[in-house]
């Protein structure tokens, strides 16, 4: 809006309008240091001269997308004032983890939760990936018993004794490798989805074992060399 002034007529109605240009929203109409109105369109009855100022601020529009769309969801986009605070945010979808927030290629964050002074137009796209599986480490120690390496963190002792034949897959499933051993005088075991007890799967402690999904079915199979019985 630009500025300028007229003369009226004392006691008659008149209505000043505000518009403001491309990048700005109008704030309010001040008198001094006075604010007068928060409407764009301000109509009062002329008494005396004034000296009305419309107040705008800058704003800018925050654009965000996901690439794959399929790998997850993203909030935060809008249009807000200049130098204030914002936040986007990228929630992965199953499958997917979050890798970075991008603008132009260019890194921008590799947080998730993403906070930013509001100075430009921002067009940010958050980055997924296919997410990548976790493994952990089960390791036979002899007289010390059969023992995992969970998350990379500690060991943590599975049984005592040690086993004839290990192996990890998943039997049932779940997303989650069962832990298969045979114990010598006991028979061939799993463990189930990260779970505390075994679940006995055959009396013969089979020296040989094989996972794999043999049928195609999107679960594990379990092929054991049972010696004179057969595989």
């Amino acid at each position: 809006m630009g500025g300028g002034g007229s003369n009226f007529v004392d006691g008659t109605s008149h209505t000043f309008t505000a518009t403001p240009n491309a990048g700005y929203r109008f704030v309010r109409w001040t008198e001094g240091a006075t604010q007068v109105s928060t409407t764009a369109s301000y109509t009062f009855a002329v008494t005396q001269s004034r000296t009305l100022v419309a107040n705008f601020v800058r704003v800018f529009t925050i654009t965000v997308s996901a690439s794959p769309t399929t790998g997850g969801t993203v909030t935060g986009g809008g249009t807000f004032d200049q130098g204030t605070s914002k936040t986007v945010l990228a929630t992965v979808k199953p499958g997917f983890e979050f890798a970075r927030w991008t603008q132009g290629g260019v890194l921008a964050s590799n947080s998730a939760s993403y906070t930013f002074a509001l100075t430009a137009n921002r067009a940010l796209v958050a980055q997924f990936g296919v997410a990548r599986r976790k493994n952990d480490l089960l390791a036979d120690f002899g007289t010390s018993g059969l023992r995992r390496f969970l998350n990379n963190t500690a060991w943590a002792t599975l049984h005592t004794s040690s086993p004839i034949a290990i192996a990890a897959d998943d039997l049932d499933g779940s997303g989650k490798d069962e832990v298969i051993a045979s114990f010598a005088g006991s028979g061939l075991y799993a463990r189930y989805n990260n779970g505390t007890t075994w679940t006995k799967l055959h009396s013969t402690a089979p020296a040989r074992l094989a996972v794999g999904d043999f049928d195609g079915n999107g679960k594990a199979d379990l092929a054991v060399d049972l010696g004179a019985s057969g595989i």
